[in-house]
């Protein structure tokens, strides 16, 4: 069995099957012939038959009785919490954590074990990760004690997701819990066990703290289970109350606060580990000669979705903040407003008060309308713990402003191949147009997989040689500014959804990330450059769109085009001369 098939049986009820002492039968006669458990439940039921559950609003009685811990004689109550004498007296004391789980749940008995935990007989520590190892409080996170079927949507939907999949390199790649992958703060993302411990002390990660968590059961793998974000089963967040800021310095004098003075609610809980390694500022603040500085200095790591939403991850150093830029200045068009720049966003309004009265929707847009929770949370939860946009999260979400793509009306169904799908092609092949010139102008190969990613292709044609110049032989006159043209390819390969969390910015910093690349100056050459790389992917007729609906391509215009330039949204023409987006 693979892993992944295992992680559905791990979540759910069939977790159960080995019980010690478990009868059989189906559960609705097991119910009526009234178990040896229920037999033994039958005096606390009688006292407390109307217990309602604070996670399902259930009876918890009646959870208890249609799960295995009844149907198949697995646990009574008296099996879970100890009475200490209770009716008569004395009191029923809390469970004492979840080591109560383990007097049945245990290696031999639970087949799924070794995906829950290290030292299971067939848990092979170097292929496949793990839950949680056990310690006092992993089951209940996960699961409803009374019946763990309550849950199994929930839990089913997120080992669909990218945190739930423990075959992919986030969980895989290294052995996040070692005491070296600890100490240089990995921990906190690519655990558990560490987001958990960085929530819980105010956004602080402390090294010490978590090795001596770890080291109690093992130094291995751990996927972002339940309890990175969840305390228990009841699904209540960890809420830290402190402000947290970037792990980087942001460009162009922008607010280090993540978001700035914004309130986001669970959100809180996403932008830790979606921030970005190291932003932009990084290259922009180093010395000036970068003749042998390796480009692992300013890694701006994977998945950089809330770095790019805050308009705080890229380069923006090609020229003066203060040049004069259209209607603004270059450092104004590459900063939010929330920072008093020029880069609004509806998608970073939603989840917040920010989005009532949004002009794309005033009478949708009220309060009590996608207006808690922050953006993260707001579009990546409505359709489940699978975090994907799905359909579900278009009828709820996504339909209040996107309702059609030029004569299209879009859909549930149609919504990622009309609308997505063609987005993302032209936000990539722009991307590919600047590897390309990187290559053929100035001799650099890029590999995503392979660290530290750019390679001498004048050194070595087959990409295995690190740059150590980017002089480039001292043809580049300011290499400081083809580090930063590398740093925002890197951090925008590596986050494949630019183009939706954070659509202007996304397009601004790869037009000046070419417009650089091409000829070494700002001077608005991109259309050209592109003209001239690729006339069928690129073409660039009268016009952007016929007219001001923006519903017709004109003649001779491609969609990779209309992605990489500006153009008037009122009327479709081109924007002249200054044609950056």
């Amino acid at each position: 069995m693979n892993l992944r098939n295992q992680f559905i049986l791990l979540l759910g009820a069939t977790a159960l099957f080995a019980l010690a002492g478990c009868g059989s039968g189906n559960r609705e006669t097991a119910i009526d012939q009234q178990t040896a458990s229920y037999q033994a439940s039958a005096g606390c039921i009688g006292c407390h038959s109307t217990k309602v559950s604070p996670v399902t609003g259930a009876l918890i009685v009646n959870e208890w009785k249609a799960s295995a811990h009844n149907t198949r004689n697995g646990a009574s109550c008296p099996d879970c919490h100890t009475t200490n004498g209770h009716p008569t007296s004395g009191a029923i004391p809390n469970i004492p954590g979840d080591t109560v789980c383990l007097n049945c749940h245990t290696a031999t008995s639970m087949k799924t074990y070794s995906a829950h935990f290290v030292g299971g007989a067939t848990f092979n520590s170097t292929q496949a990760a793990f839950v949680a190892p056990y310690d006092a409080n992993s089951c209940r996170v996960c699961h409803n004690p009374h019946d763990t079927t309550t849950l199994l949507t929930v839990n089913k939907q997120w080992e669909q997701s990218g945190h739930g999949d423990v075959t992919k390199d986030p969980w895989m790649h290294y052995k996040w819990r070692s005491p070296l992958y600890v100490g240089i703060g990995c921990a906190r993302c690519h655990t558990a066990g560490g987001s958990r411990d960085y929530f819980q002390n105010n956004f602080t990660y402390n090294a010490t703290n978590i090795k001596a968590i770890f080291g109690k059961y093992t130094t291995g793998r751990e996927a972002l289970g339940c309890k990175g974000c969840h305390t228990d089963y009841s699904w209540k967040r960890i809420t830290p109350t402190a402000t947290f800021a970037t792990p980087y310095t942001p460009s162009l004098g922008a607010s280090a606060s993540f978001p700035a003075g914004t309130v986001i609610g669970d959100t809180q809980l996403c932008i830790p580990c979606h921030a970005g390694l190291t932003g932009g500022n990084a290259v922009e603040t180093t010395g000036a000669n970068l003749a042998s500085t390796s480009f692992a200095a300013f890694n701006s790591h994977y998945m950089a979705a809330a770095g790019m939403m805050y308009v705080k991850g890229g380069f923006t150093g090609f020229t003066s903040a203060s040049a004069a830029l259209g209607s603004s200045t270059y450092g104004k068009s590459l900063t939010s407003t929330d920072d008093a720049g020029a880069i609004g966003s509806t998608h970073r309004k939603l989840g917040t008060t920010a989005i009532n009265g949004d002009g794309h929707n005033p009478a949708f847009f009220v309060p009590g309308n996608l207006d808690s929770n922050g953006p993260c949370v707001t579009c990546h939860m409505t359709g489940g713990h699978s975090l994907a946009i799905n359909a579900d999260a278009f009828n709820r979400v996504c339909v209040n402003c996107h309702t059609s793509e030029g004569t299209t009306t879009l859909t549930a169904t149609n919504f990622k191949s009309a609308f997505l799908d063609p987005q993302a092609e032209a936000f990539k092949n722009a991307l590919n147009l600047a590897l390309s010139i990187l290559q053929t102008k100035y001799g650099i190969g890029y590999n995503s997989a392979a660290y530290p990613y750019f390679y001498d292709l004048t050194l070595d044609a087959t990409g295995k040689t690190p740059i150590t110049d980017w002089t480039r032989g001292g043809t580049v006159a300011n290499p400081k500014k083809l580090v930063g043209a590398c740093f925002n390819i890197n951090l925008l390969e590596r986050e494949p959804a630019a183009y939706v969390h954070a659509r202007t910015y996304t397009r601004r910093l790869i037009y000046d990330t070419i417009d650089f690349l091409d000829d070494g100056v700002m001077n608005w050459s991109v259309s050209a450059t592109a003209l001239a790389k690729n006339p069928t992917l690129y073409g660039k007729g009268s016009a952007a769109y016929t007219n001001g609906t923006l519903t017709t391509l004109a003649p001779g215009t491609t969609e990779s085009m209309v992605y990489l330039i500006g153009w008037s949204r009122s009327t479709g023409a081109w924007s002249t001369p200054l044609e950056r987006p």
